[in-house]
């Protein structure tokens, strides 16, 4: 007999627990996903939503949601993973525009507060025991992340859906896949300067000058570097000019190259005065 009446108890007991996690169902939880571009020279900003539909079965008409994001299966937390491997990208989600207020599992935090946490959602059924919102997340990769190009993903981030707090009754979870696509990319760091060939008519030792300019390409990317002309002629002299290096290899920071420009010997030149000079503007080709 006590065996059964203790049976019964605890039946109720867990009934009981069952029914309170039932005050508030959502119909719906649907995160969207988010993609995009990213080039290194500027920060890359996305905006996803959170789509809810919740009824009301029980307890009060004014009720909170807390919404937590997790870090995703990258590893380390919170990077997107490069299809094929060989690097990761990094990346934060914001509960606020200007990206403050990181969106994690943590304490509740309401909407513009700055500091990390899950977000609390007011849920108003005084007018229907139905009730639809949105809130939005936003999601930054910061500017100079010179990885490899190709597609990144963080497949999936869960989001979790509790009632009222971060150790509320679960209410539901859904998934979402931040999707970054890295194109390749160079860009000429820093400009070659002026070249000045300084040149005496009919002199027995050849002119020669040169300038040094810097290209910053992501990690792997090839590329191939080419003067509009390797030679011409300024004042009736003709002169060459030749790079250091055809092209290379990205590798994420500024690699250094030289023009060499030269005038050979016994050239005469025109000039009607003492001295003169001249400019050509030659143009400097980064292919990749």
């Amino acid at each position: 007999m006590k065996m059964l009446r203790l049976a019964f108890l605890l039946f109720l007991a867990f009934l009981a627990q069952g029914v309170a996690a039932q005050q508030v169902s959502c119909g719906t939880i649907a995160p969207s996903s988010v993609t995009g571009t990213y080039t290194p020279t500027s920060a890359l900003n996305l905006t996803g939503s959170i789509s809810l539909t919740c009824n009301r079965n029980a307890g009060p008409k004014d009720r909170s949601l807390w919404l937590g994001i997790d870090d995703g299966p990258g590893t380390p937390a919170r990077s997107l993973d490069r299809v094929g491997g060989g690097a990761t990208l990094s990346y934060g989600i914001y509960r606020n525009a200007g990206n403050t207020g990181s969106w994690t599992t943590g304490v509740g935090q309401p909407i513009g507060s700055a500091a990390a946490g899950g977000t609390l959602v007011t849920l108003d059924f005084s007018a229907s025991n139905n009730f639809s919102t949105t809130a939005s997340y936003y999601l930054q990769v910061v500017a100079n992340n010179y990885v490899m190009a190709g597609n990144y993903s963080d497949n999936p981030v869960t989001l979790t859906v509790r009632l009222d707090s971060a150790t509320g009754a679960l209410v539901g979870t859904a998934s979402f896949v931040p999707a970054i696509r890295v194109p390749d990319f160079c860009r000429l760091s820093t400009p070659p300067g002026n070249m000045a060939l300084n040149y005496t008519s009919f002199s027995g030792t050849a002119a020669a000058a040169s300038t040094t300019f810097g290209v910053q390409c992501l990690r792997s990317t090839a590329y191939t570097l080419a003067v509009d002309a390797t030679s011409g002629s300024a004042l009736g002299l003709n002169y060459t000019l030749g790079l250091s290096s055809a092209g290379g290899s990205g590798n994420g920071i500024e690699q250094t190259y030289t023009i060499d420009g030269s005038i050979a010997a016994g050239q005469g030149g025109v000039c009607a005065s003492s001295s003169c000079s001249a400019t050509q503007p030659r143009t400097l080709t980064i292919t990749y």
